[in-house]
């Protein structure tokens, strides 16, 4: 794993390492239109590597 020797960029990391985590992140702070064109956009691709 990489050394971080700013803490800003180690919480950042350790935090949005988790799956879960990020998303909510996402969800609270990213604009819904621009969460929505991102989630649209994973569905699209889960279906055409199916």
């Amino acid at each position: 794993m990489e050394k971080f020797y700013n803490p800003h960029d180690r919480f950042f990391k350790e935090v949005l390492g988790n799956v879960a985590n990020t998303q909510a992140f996402l969800e609270t702070y990213l604009p819904l239109k621009s969460y929505r064109l991102s989630m649209s956009a994973r569905y699209k691709r889960k279906r055409t590597a199916s």
